[in-house]
């Protein structure tokens, strides 16, 4: 179970607000040096600041803090592969760099590899010419490292931007001009709430 404490956060530069909202949650007189688990951080302030503690739990819980932050992002990346793959059907980079990561992880795939993947990756994201599919790529190409935020914020905006075409799509088959702008939007923010709930069942459990 990975964990940090009210003086960790602190140390680290915790955000003064989602700090404070922190407290609140925990109740009154948490002691400071109290090991919190991420996983209430998670259900108390959210994806965003469960990810960032990552960055201050015990030396010894890094080692696995860096592997559940890969695995994550492989989740991520690998829920918006469909998409770039619906778009380049033989390009095969953003799949092996999360495959690759998966492999690292579990010490099968040297860290050579692992770079030489999300290098190719990233190139993978360059060359692609949609934004949905683009932004699949580099959610994989994140997943190769530990910037495990990094990875869901890409993955999140593929998914916005696939619901945005989806949209305006079912928009330009139905009502015109300000009602099929709505419904776009409203597809898109649909999309990117949908992945964002996923992304943070998918934490929860690698936290669990």
């Amino acid at each position: 179970m990975l964990t940090t404490s009210l003086y960790r956060l602190r140390q680290h530069g915790a955000c003064r607000p989602r700090y404070d909202h922190l407290v609140v949650g925990l109740g009154p007189g948490w002691p400071d040096r109290k090991r919190i688990p991420l996983s209430r951080i998670l259900d108390l302030n959210g994806l965003d600041d469960a990810i960032w503690a990552f960055r201050a739990v015990p030396k010894d819980q890094v080692g696995a803090a860096k592997k559940i932050a890969v695995l994550f992002g492989c989740d991520c990346a690998e829920r918006v592969l469909a998409i770039f793959e619906a778009k380049f059907p033989q390009d095969s980079r953003p799949r092996l760099a999360i495959e690759t990561a998966r492999r690292f992880v579990d010490g099968r795939a040297s860290r050579s590899e692992l770079d030489a993947a999300g290098d190719a990756a990233r190139a993978a994201a360059w060359d692609a010419a949609r934004a949905a599919a683009k932004a699949a790529a580099w959610a994989a190409a994140w997943s190769a490292g530990t910037a495990a935020k990094a990875a869901a914020k890409a993955a999140a905006e593929a998914a916005w931007t696939a619901g945005t075409a989806a949209g305006a799509a079912r928009a330009a088959r139905g009502d015109a001009g300000a009602a099929g702008a709505a419904r776009a939007a409203g597809a898109a923010r649909a999309a990117w709430d949908a992945e964002r709930s996923q992304q943070a069942k998918c934490l929860a459990d690698l936290l669990a």
